[in-house]
């Protein structure tokens, strides 16, 4: 401990006392190192989203190529609206799985009127059992 006593009584003897100057140095190094920070995040948020955005737009048109593909294509009239089906195979196909996606929105929608009956019905019968209780109001 006693070695230590004299650098630190060195450092004292020659301060001034003012430590504005070194608290000045001290604000400028950390406003510059804060500040190389900024910058190289910025730098990497920029490059982040310039790589992202390429990504995106080569998905993009990776997705408009398939949906081109399978997209309606227009006859010699220039009138568009038919699928590609090969055939009569096709069409079946399609009135398969039209059908099919038909029959099961049928089935969500009479899942959520009972639903809803139920629901509606249990409401009704819970005011009319208020309505029943004296000192009920109405």
């Amino acid at each position: 401990l006693d070695d230590m006593q004299s650098p630190l009584q060195t450092i004292l003897d020659g301060s001034t006392g003012d430590t504005t100057g070194l608290m000045e140095d001290v604000r400028r190094y950390a406003s510059s190192l804060v500040e190389a920070k900024s910058e190289s995040l910025q730098d990497l948020i920029r490059n982040t989203t310039e790589s992202q955005g390429s990504l995106l737009a080569d998905r993009f048109k990776k997705l408009e190529t398939r949906m081109m593909a399978d997209s309606p294509e227009e006859d010699e009239g220039g009138i568009g609206g038919r699928f590609r089906p090969s055939g009569k195979a096709g069409d079946g196909q399609l009135m398969k799985k039209v059908a099919s996606r038909l029959s099961d929105f049928e089935a969500q929608m009479n899942d959520q009127m009972q639903r809803l009956t139920s629901d509606l019905d249990r409401k009704a019968s819970a005011m009319a059992t208020l309505s029943r209780t004296p000192g009920a109001p109405g």
